[in-house]
């Protein structure tokens, strides 16, 4: 199975619900890189597509070949494959990023004083500006 939803769905999630967890998953080395350009439209880097679409065939023709299915199931994951495939061949592709790239720039999360409803912008850096800012309102 593809892991690009699973961390597509994970950045969702993080997003979400922890700034601290989103930010590590977009600075993830393994990962990072591939969620970043997936969410900001670059794309995929050649050799990221070739071994989706090798892992993807492989398991699912294992996965056929091995396992006593009905036939709807099997022609089930040969058209999930398909369009996976597709989907995968009509993303851009990106050139690789240079060994020496600078760190992306910090992310910017808005939140919302519960206490007083002010709506303020924060860079992740800056954690004691909430500090501040929050004890300031709760006062």
């Amino acid at each position: 199975m593809p892991t690009t939803p699973f961390l597509l769905l994970a950045a969702v999630c993080y997003a979400r619900s922890s700034v601290r967890f989103h930010r590590w998953l977009l600075t993830n080395r393994w990962c990072g890189e591939y969620i970043r350009n997936y969410r900001e439209g670059k794309g995929m880097q050649l050799g990221q597509k070739i071994l989706t679409l090798l892992a993807l065939w492989l398991t699912i023709g294992g996965t056929i070949g091995l396992a006593a299915l009905a036939w709807w199931v099997d022609l089930l994951l040969v058209g999930i494959a398909i369009g996976v495939t597709v989907h995968l061949a009509r993303l851009k592709t990106c050139l690789p990023a240079p060994s020496m790239a600078p760190a992306p720039p910090p992310l910017e999360e808005t939140f919302c004083c519960r206490a007083c409803g002010n709506v303020e912008s924060l860079a992740f850096g800056k954690v004691s500006t909430l500090q501040s800012s929050w004890q300031a309102h709760r006062t």
